[in-house]
């Protein structure tokens, strides 16, 4: 009963699972310009060979070998075994050799990944084609959990071909029996808590381990998987600190991958931090509370389950099927799956399969490998392996074949749903494994204390690659003189004002506000900064896009912001809008705190929509009811009919207002306004949005203007266009000066007129206009403005502790109150809502579209040549003079040389 297996990478697969790969032609790299795929024969012939770990999977890929040859004569399908052991390096030594010795490899590990995944195709876009993964093959039945573990940097390397999942297992008699409960209530002071509806602390759970531990009927208190000769020690222990690290996820930043929840969110090793040690010391009462798992071998799990048997058990999938079979369990009837791990998160994981990039014969490999992880085939791994399916439907065998009983599937994939990803890909696991292996017992047998095994570990992690995590110290008492920039005449007043308020709260310093206009405020400071000269010590980003120039002079905040001492638990991070926050990394960590933000939004006028003559009529015309905002996601097609519709008739001067004007950024932002919610509804088009690219970029860093969807957005967006005010000429202000009756019944804008639209002095529609709770198409995008830290600054201290300040719930209010644009805290809506309670409906919607929003143009260096590329085209295409496909070619070509030195590129 071997479980050999690394857990996932990425708690949630998105739904992309495609991306295109393009080919420049002459040059044997992937690029973007056409989709280039090997086009399948008629008839798939030939030999290949897969490889499989002997003594694991041999029986079950030998039966689908035989099972795909008698489907497809005229093919064969070699299966070779090799040792566990060696297999890593069996594969390294015939891909690095460019040998053909394998054409499909088997990952009994999905760590292989970190150190091989340049050798092997990358499936996703063959997993779009239906010539080789028909509808049939059903992506959607595959769990994003155990398809995630094979996704690097965008890329597909493997495809599941089993599964597995950290899982609490408990025996109900023991938490159910009176004697235990009330005894436990007396020596612990709460109740026993039951794994059936209680997600048990870490703490709860040693306490649970040491009751049981050799009386109450229980031989030990708890099973764990930690023999010291495999991975099965630690990753127990990441089952535990993944629960840690989620509960306190302010600490450390979230849980993703590649690193795993053994490393802070840009990659930093957690070993030598006081969560990690503590967790540790827990972990080793917990051993101590087992049998003497130290001297076992993989599998710690009794080979039969006896009635003193452990009241609980920490493990791998496999004893599901074991402790249900009455020949080897005398306990089938009183065992039970908590539906959560421990401290709430568990660990996935899984096996796959994988196709060398150097395969002589692609198409069979393909072919093969679709049919083996196909719902027909996919069960035999269950079956024959006993490891968990990968599919949905596999489960449902389960049921019907009596293999698993509903509630023990349900609870199962509950936890499967609620993982974290652990080790994942990092290619320096082994030495971060060995060196917790090897420091364990150590602690346990009290030979070493847990901050020399930390210590240990951290070194040996560090010098393998890894980075470590470095705590900061108290910040000393604050006194001298920073420089904030602040832009003239947009935060300066807000700024100013703030400085007014720290400095009364800390005498002794001084905070200089020295304003700079918008347009300037880049270049003077990169000219500062690349000269060394510490002018700026805070600078306020007046764009998030300013991070592609600046962050590599500013300080990693990360640290600081982890420690109480610097951000108190009254600065309340939980009160931020998440999406905000986000903004503000660069090269992977944070480098700025929002200050203020802005997201695109609906704007509309209820009394045009809500009109029976416009309803009726409109229903006439395009055969459809008029989409109501208030309750429609209109899609960018509806957009277009109702901007039509309107336009210049039904009482409407113009059909909708856009922020178009050609002078500025406000055209290519409205058009990123509607892009995104079509790639969103796109997903397998371009790969997932994401930062730092945006949604005018693939996952990887390519532009999408001269694509199919970047052309069709457009030309809707020319639509939108002629339905509005003349926009092509206009300056960056396109909002009319005030709002009158025939305005336009819409309108797409950042949030300012938010306030100008209730102000009777600028508006004569109060009363009668509303933000849609979603943008058309359900996606906005999301900008801002923020405070970031000069990295050499001379007075670290007082910069870190001021923008702390300006930041903070008593002091975030001051950037709306003056500079009229949106919170970036939730407390700051509940106070506009109570000084102004008309606003409160509208309020509500902005927060929801700022939480749900997506990254835009954040962070891209190359965004001046895309944004000036973009709106010198656009007036041409709007007049007709260049066509669409033409126009935005240009654009693409304008921002080729910049785009693609950092996009990444695949063998061809």
């Amino acid at each position: 009963m071997t479980t050999k297996k690394i857990k996932s990478i990425s708690k949630a697969l998105s739904a992309i699972l495609v991306i295109i790969i393009i080919i420049i032609a002459g040059v044997g790299v992937y690029y973007y310009y056409t989709t280039t795929l090997v086009t399948p024969p008629s008839k798939i012939t030939g030999s290949i060979t897969v490889a499989a770990e002997a003594g694991y999977n041999d029986a079950a890929l030998e039966q689908i070998a035989k099972d795909y040859m008698a489907a497809n004569p005229g093919t064969t399908i070699n299966v070779v075994t090799l040792s566990f052991d060696t297999a890593l390096t069996d594969y390294q030594t015939a891909f690095s050799t460019k040998t053909d010795t394998y054409d499909v490899v088997f990952f009994p590990n999905v760590g292989y990944l970190g150190t091989i995944d340049q050798y092997l195709v990358n499936l996703q876009p063959y997993l779009s084609n239906t010539n080789y993964f028909p509808a049939s093959y059903n992506v959607s039945d595959i769990l994003p959990s155990m398809l995630a573990p094979f996704e690097i940097n965008g890329n597909l390397y493997g495809l599941p071909n089993s599964g597995d999942v950290m899982l609490f297992y408990y025996r109900p008699s023991y938490f159910n029996n009176a004697t235990n409960q009330q005894l436990f209530q007396q020596e612990y002071g709460y109740a026993l808590p039951n794994p059936a509806n209680t997600t048990l602390t870490l703490q709860q759970l040693v306490n649970v381990a040491d009751f049981f531990n050799g009386q109450h009927g229980a031989k030990y208190g708890i099973v764990m998987m930690t023999g010291s000769g495999d991975d099965d020690m630690i990753q127990t222990f990441l089952t535990l600190f993944g629960g840690i690290r989620v509960a306190d996820s302010a600490t450390f930043g979230p849980v993703t991958g590649p690193y795993g929840d053994m490393f802070s969110s840009n990659g930093q090793i957690l070993s030598n931090t006081s969560i990690f040690q503590s967790t540790l010391s827990a972990f080793a009462d917990l051993i101590k509370a087992s049998e003497d798992p130290l001297s076992a071998t993989f599998t710690t799990v009794p080979g039969t389950f006896a009635s003193g048997d452990a009241p609980m058990m920490i493990y791998w999938t496999p004893p599901l099927l074991t402790l249900g079979n009455s020949s080897v369990s005398s306990v089938s009837n009183d065992w039970a799956v908590a539906p959560t791990m421990p401290g709430g998160v568990s660990e996935t994981g899984g096996v796959g399969l994988g196709i060398y990039n150097g395969t002589h014969n692609l198409p069979l490999a393909l072919s093969f490998l679709e049919f083996a992880t196909s719902p027909s085939e996919s069960v035999n791994y269950m079956t024959i392996d006993s490891l968990l399916p990968f599919r949905y439907s596999g489960f449902s065998y389960a049921i019907s074949h009596q293999l698993l009983s509903t509630p023990i599937i349900d609870a199962v994939l509950s936890n499967l749903e609620n993982s974290v990803q652990g080790p994942g890909n990092v290619a320096y696991w082994p030495q971060v494994s060995a060196a917790f292996r090897g420091e364990v017992p150590y602690v346990v047998e009290g030979t070493a204390t847990v901050a020399q095994a930390a210590s240990t570990i951290t070194k040996a992690s560090v010098s393998a690659g890894a980075t470590a995590y470095v705590g900061v110290s108290p910040p000393p008492p604050l006194s001298g003189t920073i420089n904030v920039v602040a832009m003239a005449g947009y935060n300066d007043a807000a700024l100013k004002q703030i400085a007014s308020d720290f400095m009364a709260q800390h005498p002794g310093t001084k905070i200089n506000i020295d304003e700079i206009p918008y347009g300037s405020v880049v270049s003077d400071a990169l000219t500062a900064f690349q000269a060394n000269q510490s002018i700026y010590d805070v600078i306020s980003l007046g764009s998030v896009g300013f991070l592609g120039q600046l962050g590599p002079y500013l300080l990693n905040i990360g640290p600081y912001m982890a420690s109480s001492a610097w951000f108190p638990s009254s600065w309340n991070s939980s009160d931020m809008i998440t999406s905000l926050i986000s903004l503000y990394s660069y090269g992977g960590v944070p480098v700025g705190l929002p200050e203020a933000g802005g997201a695109m939004l609906f704007y509309y006028r209820p009394s045009y929509f809500n009109n029976a003559t416009n309803q009726q009529l409109f229903q006439q015309e395009y055969g459809y009811a008029l989409p109501n905002p208030a309750n429609t996601t209109l899609t960018l097609q509806q957009l277009v009919n109702v901007a039509d519709f309107f336009n210049g008739q039904h009482g409407a001067k113009y059909g909708i207002v856009l922020m178009t004007g050609s002078g500025d950024d406000d055209a290519i932002q409205t058009y990123e306004g509607l892009i995104a919610a079509a790639r969103v509804n796109a997903t397998s088009s371009m790969g997932q949005v994401n930062s730092v690219y945006g949604d005018l970029f693939t996952s990887k860093g390519v532009p999408i203007f001269n694509t199919t969807i970047g052309e069709t957005v457009m030309s809707d967006y020319l639509k939108l266009a002629a339905a509005s005010e003349d926009p092509m000429t206009s300056a960056y202000e396109t909002v009319p000066g005030y709002f009158a009756a025939g305005d336009a019944p819409m309108m797409i804008y950042w949030n300012p007129p938010a306030l100008y639209l209730n102000n009777p002095n600028r508006s004569a529609i109060v009363g009668d206009w509303a933000v849609a709770p979603t943008m058309p198409g359900g996606a906005s995008i999301l900008g801002g403005t923020g405070l970031g830290i000069y990295k050499y600054t001379q007075n670290l201290p007082l910069s870190v502790a001021f923008i702390e300040f300006a930041t903070s719930p008593s002091e975030a209010s001051k950037f709306v109150q003056l500079d009229s644009l949106m919170p970036f805290r939730y407390s700051v809506f509940n106070q506009q809502v109570q000084a102004k309670p008309a606003y409160a409906e509208a309020l509500s919607a902005i927060a929801s579209t700022m939480s749900t929003s997506i990254p835009g143009t954040a962070n891209v260096a190359y965004w001046g040549q895309v944004s000036a590329a973009f709106r010198g085209e656009l007036p041409t295409m709007y007049s007709g003079q260049e066509s669409i496909s033409t126009g935005m070619t240009h654009i693409e070509t304008a921002t080729y040389q910049a785009a693609i030195s950092q996009a990444t590129t695949g063998s061809g």
